[in-house]
């Protein structure tokens, strides 16, 4: 039996991200086991089910886990099982669960998702007219649950990733705690392989919405009300308005934007089209699984990330590499581990001076295609399977 060296233990599931880095990590010659933690009868969204089908890899541990993932002392008995049978040396965690894995002694680096570090580790985020009475047993439920294993999580971990704009909760949560980076990771082809792609996607596309030009939003719908102070603040409103900047410089009808069937705030952005009146260029779609979501990149003219919270995101990283221009709002923060290079993405959150930015790119033949095939370059040197497994080699040894 071929020795493992790495484990990635995912008690929160993410868009079928952990499963897809243990898949490229095995795929590489870099032995690596899988477990997420989720009960044996759960009714929540299965991401890696949805995004990449059915799967039986060998190198998925999960089932070990799926009955006894109700009891802390049973999973932390399985992971000194496991530990014991392969050797284990690394592991990457996330959720608020990975605390159990220093209870089975095995030292671990937690990647930070989100919502955690944001709300998980401070306090819980009401729906609009939530009862005070029912907030008060949920928060006691919650401080001594959640807001305790997260925080317990993220302090027993060896060093932490994060996004730059979570250094400040991080330094409430567990002050001096070191940092670590890995870079995102698409498959990325040859620039005349992503052409073709490109040329193909599009008449994929074309069958289902129609044909023509547009651009493109993955990000779920999360920016209005009470969720606009939330760091889950996506910042859609900014995409309708730089299109109607855009529209309104140009006078271009024919292009169309096209948005994604995801998020709470999706009556609130369908109100926001009628009121600027851009209800006739808009396209709706579901959200689909992550290939079909690459024919979306590879046919837009250019994506879009967000605008809210300022992070980059696959929103706005994945359409590079189907070598399609995309624009969102990023901070550059140096104190936080991150690209070397930054990505060729048109950064602001101003709508007029995204309508510009549209209005010079899509008018001017050369320009957009020397910004595609930067998009595709950079992809290419800092998001490839391969750059991934170099940087996880390097940090995991």
């Amino acid at each position: 039996m071929r020795k493992v060296t790495h484990l990635i233990f995912c008690s929160f599931e993410v868009g079928g991200l952990p499963f897809s880095m243990a898949e490229i990590l095995n795929r590489h010659d870099q032995d690596c086991l899988y477990v997420a933690l989720t009960t044996q009868h759960t009714s929540a969204h299965d991401s890696t089910h949805y995004h990449f089908g059915l799967t039986a890899a060998p190198w998925d541990y999960s089932a070990r886990f799926r009955a006894i993932a109700h009891s802390d002392e049973l999973v932390v008995k399985e992971l000194r099982r496991l530990n014991a049978e392969y050797g284990l040396s690394t592991c990457l965690a996330l959720g608020s669960k990975a605390h159990l894995l220093a209870c089975a002694d095995i030292p671990f680096k937690y990647w930070s998702y989100g919502s955690d570090l944001d709300q998980n580790c401070f306090g819980p985020l009401w729906p609009a007219g939530y009862p005070f009475w029912k907030r008060l047993a949920v928060y006691a439920i919650f401080l001594a649950n959640t807001r305790k294993q997260t925080r317990q999580s993220i302090r027993q971990a060896e060093s932490v990733l994060i996004a730059p704009y979570q250094k400040p909760a991080l330094d409430r949560v567990a002050p001096g705690k070191p940092l670590f980076w890995l870079p995102h990771f698409f498959p990325v082809l040859s620039h005349e392989v992503t052409l073709t792609f490109k040329t193909n996607a599009r008449q994929t596309v074309y069958e289902a919405i129609g044909p023509g030009r547009f651009l493109f939003s993955s990000t779920r719908h999360v920016w209005c009300g009470a969720l606009s102070k939330q760091a889950d603040n996506k910042g859609n409103d900014i995409i309708l308005k730089a299109f109607q900047s855009y529209v309104q410089r140009t006078g271009d009808l024919e292009l169309r934007l096209v948005l994604v069937l995801k998020g709470p705030d999706i009556e609130a952005t369908q109100k926001l089209a009628v009121d600027i009146g851009l209800t006739r260029q808009i396209v709706w779609v579901d959200q689909m699984p992550r290939p079909k979501l690459y024919a979306f990149y590879a046919a837009a003219e250019v994506c879009f990330g967000q605008f809210g919270t300022p992070v980059l995101t696959g929103a706005a990283l994945e359409p590079l590499a189907q070598a399609t221009p995309a624009i969102s709002s990023f901070t550059t923060e140096t104190a936080v581990p991150s690209y070397s290079v930054a990505p060729p993405i048109f950064n602001s959150n101003n709508p007029e001076r995204i309508g510009e930015h549209l209005s010079a790119i899509l008018h001017s033949p050369r320009e957009y295609a020397r910004l595609s095939f930067n998009s595709w370059q950079w992809s290419n040197s800092s998001t490839s399977e391969e750059n991934f497994v170099k940087h996880f080699s390097a940090e995991f040894g």
